[in-house]
């Protein structure tokens, strides 16, 4: 049986972590890595996209009623 759990943040992930840890991604593929590596890399998915959303929610302009 294999070991491999795809997750929906595991696209977004590797993306993340290419463009913020060249030196480690050169070292070591996504396969290679293990689960706890893998997880710190979808928690920053997840919380990248938790602030986003905070962001914009926050400044978006509310309707103005007249």
């Amino acid at each position: 049986m294999s070991n491999i759990i795809e997750t929906k943040y595991d696209k977004q992930a590797k993306n993340l972590r290419y463009r913020f840890d060249k030196e480690g991604f050169r070292r070591a593929r996504w396969e290679q890595l293990d689960r706890k590596e893998k997880d710190y890399w979808r928690g920053r998915v997840q919380q990248w996209s938790q602030d986003r959303i905070t962001l914009n929610k926050r400044y978006t302009p509310r309707p103005r009623h007249n």
